[in-house]
């Protein structure tokens, strides 16, 4: 079993819920980085974690869990499939 200070934990979606995850994971000892296209730069600075820098693949490449916060609507409808959850 690993320490959690050893696991990357990746929120996709920033928003209200997103930031209270994030945060919550964060107090528990991961590392934490999002992916979220819409928010600016330097949010993330706030709250203290890391921006997935490009994409979200790069976010599922490198996190051990990954908590999804978004609406369900035609842009995030198969948003993770079996493609995702293999990287």
């Amino acid at each position: 079993m690993r320490r959690l200070s050893a696991l990357q934990f990746g929120v996709v979606g920033l928003g209200r819920i997103g930031t209270a995850t994030a945060l919550r994971a964060k107090a528990l000892g991961f590392n934490v980085s999002f992916f979220d296209p819409y928010l600016p730069n330097g949010v993330h600075k706030a709250i203290g974690i890391r921006r997935a820098a490009r994409s979200l693949a790069e976010l599922l490449q490198n996190a051990d869990v990954v908590s999804l916060h978004c609406p369900l609507t035609p842009e995030t409808t198969h948003l993770i499939g079996a493609r995702e959850l293999a990287q």
